[in-house]
């Protein structure tokens, strides 16, 4: 899994869920044309918080549309390789409340990890009913 230190804040931040572009040209220099994004797992590890009550809003963003788009953590679309937006595509947004901390300190760790496949086609194959 990926780690990105979250700043202790009380606003909203975003974390973009990158996908190298050094990946993405290898991939299309293998013959692959489209991502298919199946599962996107993440985790919060919280830092000096235990028996503090603090509220975390967590939420999963498609930042190819207009507003803010959310997705839930099976997402189960395609992605053609060629798209400039799918290197920085997903984000998280993310705010923790309650007391405050020092400008300096980091409040948590988000843990991540995509889970996609790459294909030669854009169809979309059936995925489990949940």
């Amino acid at each position: 899994m990926d780690t990105c230190l979250i700043p202790a804040s009380q606003q909203e931040q975003y974390i973009d869920l990158e996908i190298p572009l050094q990946h993405i040209q290898d991939w299309l220099r293998d013959g692959y044309s489209y991502m298919h994004f199946g599962v996107i797992r993440i985790v919060l590890t919280a830092y000096a918080r235990q028996g503090i009550p603090t509220a975390v809003k967590m939420v999963l963003l498609n930042s190819t549309f207009l507003k803010e788009y959310c997705l839930n953590i099976l997402p189960n679309f395609n992605v053609s390789l060629k798209d400039p937006n799918l290197p920085n595509m997903l984000k998280i947004q993310i705010q923790m409340t309650g007391p405050e901390q020092v400008a300096t300190a980091y409040a948590a760790t988000l843990h991540h990890q995509v889970v996609y496949r790459l294909q030669n086609h854009a169809l979309n194959l059936p995925g489990p009913n949940l």
